[in-house]
């Protein structure tokens, strides 16, 4: 007898691979462009705090009341009254430079009558013993506060 015939399984063929052409390469290679290195920009710093030089002045100095008049004007002039007010209260309740304090305080109150200013001006008149004017600066403050009390409760 003959021997049994065994079938084996062809593999299918792969189709053929296509090779890629080489990468053309050109004659002459360029260099890289040369990048410049950007100007130095300037640095800037940021703004200070405004006054953040006498705040810290003061710190050191608290019994520097000069530089709390000088300090106090300044703020004044920057539009930061409340501050400014603080200041001018410190340098009064020691009673030095009392005729600067009352001079500006007087022109403050003069451009704008609020009731804060004229209670600070009031304080400084009561520590220089000028104690009518003292009485008429605080009813004026007063009646601002009044004034102003009636208008809010109208709104």
């Amino acid at each position: 007898e003959s021997p049994p015939i065994v079938e084996i399984p062809v593999a299918e063929e792969a189709p053929p691979v296509e090779e890629a052409a080489p990468p053309a390469v050109p004659e002459e290679i360029e260099a890289p462009p040369v990048v410049e290195e950007a100007p130095e920009v300037p640095t800037v710093e940021a703004p200070a705090e405004p006054f953040a030089a006498e705040r810290d002045y003061l710190k050191e100095h608290p019994r520097d009341y000069e530089a709390w008049l000088t300090l106090a004007q300044a703020l004044w002039q920057a539009d930061e009254r409340e501050e400014a007010l603080e200041a001018y209260g410190r340098v009064i309740r020691t009673g030095k430079f009392l005729e600067s304090a009352i001079t500006a305080l007087e022109e403050y109150v003069e451009q704008r009558p609020d009731a804060n200013t004229q209670r600070v001006l009031g304080d400084a008149y009561m520590k220089d013993d000028r104690l009518q004017e003292a009485l008429d600066m605080y009813r004026r403050a007063l009646e601002n506060l009044e004034i102003q009390e009636e208008t809010w409760s109208t709104r």
